[in-house]
């Protein structure tokens, strides 16, 4: 699928590379989440048809570049097979006492997905986009901005939530899409194109 756009020449998009979560497992995992508000409460949840998992974050670009981008999606999702992932465990980045996202990592075939985005980031930085200083974590953001109390926080809570995630959240990752996101919409994110990975 191909989303066009009334951008006006000289107007950017903001875009990223992403893979995609099925419905069902999208589903599971927002009604975890809405468990998880009465222990770790945040100001705002995902919403769930925004669930993915990062691979290549763009940023603000114009739509000739996200054309370039589309090309290279499609050349480097042609050099990779399908592979299972699993949504495991429990975590949040940020300031200890008031973190900013609240996350579920991913678990599985996890070289595969390590293997995908390297390739990616390096094509794309070939065309002058660079690369991320920091390593890569893979992870599905479900909620942002802590509200609670700090002292609730630690490391034995994220060991009892990661527990609560669905022993069945796991599904076959099969295609790369390229994201646009919409600002003061729900859902934020709209898929611009889809590339295949080739069995």
């Amino acid at each position: 699928m191909f989303v066009t756009t009334t951008k006006e020449p000289g107007e950017t998009l903001r875009i990223f590379f992403a893979i995609p979560l099925p419905g069902s497992i999208k589903e599971s995992l927002y009604n975890m989440t809405l468990q998880w508000q009465e222990r770790t409460p945040f100001q705002r949840l995902s919403h769930p048809e925004d669930y993915h998992i990062t691979l290549k974050f763009i940023g603000e670009t114009s739509m000739r570049m996200a054309e370039t981008l589309m090309k290279i999606g499609g050349e480097v999702a042609q050099r990779h097979k399908p592979f299972t992932l699993f949504a495991h465990g429990a975590g949040a980045f940020g300031k200890p006492l008031r973190p900013s996202v609240l996350w579920t990592g991913v678990t599985g075939d996890v070289d595969a997905l390590r293997k995908l985005e390297s390739d990616l980031v390096e094509r794309i930085s070939t065309i002058g986009i660079p690369k991320e200083d920091r390593p890569y974590r893979p992870h599905i953001t479900l909620a942002r901005n802590y509200k609670g109390d700090p002292a609730s926080l630690g490391p034995e809570l994220w060991s009892r939530l990661g527990k609560d995630v669905p022993p069945d959240a796991t599904w076959t990752a099969d295609r790369v899409v390229l994201y646009r996101t919409r600002s003061g919409h729900k859902p934020m994110y709209e898929e611009m194109k889809s590339f295949p990975l080739q069995p």
